[in-house]
């Protein structure tokens, strides 16, 4: 099993399609994710086979619907960490002012995750 961790930038008309397409496709890719947006920007996991999971990033960052993607983290994983095609949630901005961030991606650089262990508690932290 692989997982990247990413963060892109995309407006909200663009991020409708997207989730659309996570969901049938990681259907049938048997790929779990998860994902949070907020002020244009969207923070993702997936998870699966390392060939599918690789293939599957090279798509996205040729896509023209995102700019500025980053990899936060990526890896080999034991076991998975999701249970569904996608688990998304859209965040208020007040939820990352209260951490004293603007956006995404200054919480990514505000509250680094240094392995795969704190990524799921990362997430909680953000959807709940």
């Amino acid at each position: 099993m692989y997982y990247i961790l990413f963060l892109s930038r995309t407006n909200i008309d663009y991020l409708r399609n997207i989730i659309f397409e996570c969901v049938n496709n990681n259907k049938a890719l048997e790929i779990t994710s998860k994902m949070i947006y907020c002020n244009d920007y969207y923070l993702q996991y997936i998870e699966g086979e390392e060939k599918t999971i690789r293939s599957l990033f090279d798509i996205i960052s040729q896509d023209n619907r995102h700019n500025n993607i980053k990899i936060i983290l990526e890896g080999a994983i034991e076991n998975r960490k999701c249970n569904t095609p996608l688990d998304y949630k859209h965040i208020a901005p007040t939820v990352l002012n209260d951490i004293n961030c603007s956006d995404l991606s200054d919480v990514c650089s505000l509250m680094p995750i240094k392995d795969d262990s704190e990524i799921m508690p990362f997430f909680a932290k953000l959807m709940k």
